[in-house]
C-alpha cells in the first residue's frame, strides 16, 4: 500500500555473517545508518511479503524478502506544476516540468511525478509511459 503516493521498495536479505535482521539491513544498507534501521524496525515501517512487521529481534534469514518505505531527508521541493493534458478511465496524460523526476530515484522521492499523480488522483495503478518519437 502506498504511503505518500509512494509504494514501498522491496529487499531480500543476501547471504551473510548476520545475527539478524536489523544487522543484514545495516550491512547491506550502510549509508542509511543500523540506527535509522532500528527505529524504522520499531515503527513498523519495515514488514515481510506478507505484510507483518518486523520484529525488532528477528533473527537474519538468508532469502527474507523485506518491505521499507524509503525515507529521504530534507527532500528538496521541486516548485513546478504538472499541467493535466488529458484523462479518461484508462489514461492520465501530463506535461512535467523538466527537473521534476518522473519516478522515485536517488534524492527525490515524494518529489516525483508518479507521487504527485496517485496523491491527486488516489489512483495507486497508475504507471508511468513515455512517448516514443
Amino acid at each position: 500500500m502506498p504511503r505518500d503516493g509512494v509504494s514501498p521498495s522491496r529487499v531480500q536479505l543476501v547471504d551473510g555473517d548476520w545475527d539478524s535482521a536489523l544487522d543484514a539491513l545495516a550491512g547491506m544498507f550502510p549509508s542509511v545508518g543500523r540506527e535509522t534501521w532500528r527505529t524504522r524496525i520499531a515503527r513498523g515501517d519495515v514488514s515481510t511479503a506478507d505484510g507483518t512487521a518486523l520484529a525488532p529481534g528477528a533473527p537474519f534469514q538468508a532469502g527474507l524478502v523485506l518491505h521499507y518505505f524509503r525515507e529521504i531527508v530534507d527532500e528538496p521541493p521541486v516548485p513546478f506544476d504538472e499541467i493535466e493534458v488529458h484523462a479518461d478511465a484508462h489514461l492520465l496524460v501530463v506535461d512535467k516540468p523538466h527537473f521534476l523526476a518522473v519516478v522515485p530515484a536517488g534524492r527525490h522521492v515524494r518529489e516525483t511525478l508518479l507521487a504527485r499523480l496517485v496523491r491527486r488522483t488516489g489512483n495507486t495503478a497508475l504507471v508511468p509511459l513515455h512517448r516514443l518519437d
